[in-house]
Parts: structure tokens; C-alpha cells; sequence
């Protein structure tokens, strides 16, 4: 019994995400295409000039350039009550350029069909290299690269494009990643187990 909670313990030790959230807007629905959403019917209801956002949220925090494994992603349109977050995989590429943090996302979805054939998110931005941990962040279009945001799903053939014009990210607001929630139990057992053995020395 005492390996057991000496065991919970160690794996209640937390493990810390932080979330970076982009602001924009749908500049191209599925009517526009006349195409329908069939993995996730709920982007039908997406119109042109809905708001909507994507968290990346990541393992740590991030303080300067680089390329950083997501651990989710969550595209959401809260107008028309429609979201995706169904990605195995995510990747975040942060360059300085010219005074410029750019950034490249790519988010592989949950399909039959692999990511590069049409089952993906693709985010493509920039900020000031001075705002990088600040939030109200004003981001732009990379130049050269439209849309700058772009969701596909069955394979291909459902596409919805969007602008990109806010970024938040209040940097090292570290919070415990929703799978550790469920340890906070194990650490009461920690507790507990002091209590029961910490006296009882062989």
C-alpha cells in the first residue's frame, strides 16, 4: 500500500499549458463553395463576417522564437454555435523577421485521409516581435500568404477561410492542462499517506 500511493504521487505531479488565442473573421463560408460539411456538420452553420477564434494551447510557455508542439487546438464560432478541436496534432513555427513574429500553424484533424490531403487547419500571421506575451494584440496577414486562416475537412472538399486580426497570449499564466485536473485526488492520497506512514519508520 505504501509503493502504491508513493507511485500516485509521483504521477500527481502537475504538468502546466498556456493558451494562445487568435481573434478573426470568416471571409468565406461553405455556401460560398456549395459545399457541405459531412465529418462535422455543424460548420454549415458558419456564415461570411461570423468572429471567431482558435486557441493553441501548449505544454509551458513560450518566450521567444522556435517551433512548439501543440497539445490542442480549438477553432470556434461562437455565432453560429459551430466548433472544431477534433486535431491529433498541432505545430506552432514562431520566425522574426524584420521586426515581425510570424507565425505558421498547422493542426491535423481526425480523418480517414491524412492532414496534407485536406484535413487541416493552417493559421498564417504576424505581430510586432515587441508583443509576443501581451494580449489586444493587433495580427495582420503575412505578406504573400491568403488566407490567413484555413480550415479543411473531408478531404478537401469542405473549406472555410478566414482573417485574422487579434492575438492574445498573456505568457508564463501558466494553468494546470484539464488532464491533471483528475489528480488532484492523487495528491490528496499524498496527504493522506504522510499522515498514515510518515510516523511508522521500520
Amino acid at each position: 500500500m505504501r509503493f502504491f500511493l508513493a507511485g500516485v504521487c509521483l504521477l500527481a505531479a502537475p504538468a502546466f499549458a498556456d493558451t494562445i488565442t487568435i481573434n478573426g473573421l470568416v471571409t468565406q463560408d461553405l455556401a460560398d463553395s456549395g459545399a457541405t460539411a459531412v465529418a462535422n456538420p455543424g460548420l454549415n452553420a458558419i456564415q461570411d463576417g461570423d468572429p471567431c477564434t482558435v486557441a493553441l494551447t501548449f505544454a509551458g510557455s513560450i518566450a521567444t522564437h522556435g517551433t512548439y508542439a501543440l497539445s490542442s487546438i480549438l477553432f470556434n464560432d461562437a455565432s453560429a454555435g459551430a466548433s472544431e478541436g477534433a486535431f491529433i496534432s498541432g505545430s506552432m513555427t514562431i520566425t522574426d523577421t524584420a521586426g515581425m513574429d510570424q507565425f505558421s500553424v498547422l493542426g491535423c484533424l481526425v480523418d480517414p485521409s491524412t492532414c496534407l490531403q485536406g484535413n487541416e487547419l493552417d493559421l498564417n500571421f504576424e505581430i510586432s516581435d515587441t508583443q509576443l506575451n501581451q494580449t489586444g494584440v493587433t495580427a495582420q496577414a503575412v505578406p504573400l500568404l491568403s488566407p490567413s486562416l484555413d480550415l479543411f475537412e473531408d478531404s478537401a472538399n469542405t473549406e472555410i477561410q478566414g482573417s485574422i486580426g487579434g492575438y492574445s497570449y498573456p505568457g508564463g499564466a501558466q494553468v494546470p492542462e484539464p488532464s491533471t485536473f483528475a489528480l488532484i485526488a492523487a495528491a490528496g492520497l499524498c496527504l493522506t499517506a504522510k499522515k498514515l506512514f510518515g510516523g511508522k519508520n521500520a
